[in-house]
């Protein structure tokens, strides 16, 4: 569905990542990350439960992605929100939900 969605846009999926199914916010993503960072895109989509989606969009940004990062996910965006803000470092810019 995304990939005819993006179709019908003119654009299409510079690179894909998966984890395991169950991975949780304290495992590193930085393998996923890495994938996706070399094929410099303009934006991410990530879909996945929200610990998961969470714990992508911190180790993305402590890799230094800075793109626009849309999550869909099962779970709202006010579960996702407290694992994004205990990662808050002093140096990064501040979320905003």
């Amino acid at each position: 569905m995304l990939r005819h969605s993006l179709a019908l846009r003119h654009l299409k999926i510079a690179a894909e990542a998966t984890y395991q199914r169950g991975a949780d916010y304290e495992r590193s993503y930085a393998e996923q990350v890495a994938v996706i960072q070399a094929s410099q895109p303009d934006a991410v989509i990530a879909i996945g439960v929200n610990t998961a989606s969470a714990g992508f969009i911190r180790d993305a940004r402590d890799a230094g992605l800075t793109v626009p990062i849309a999550n869909i996910s099962p779970a709202a965006l006010e579960d996702m929100l407290p694992f994004l803000l205990s990662s808050h470092k002093k140096n990064r810019p501040r979320l905003h939900a």
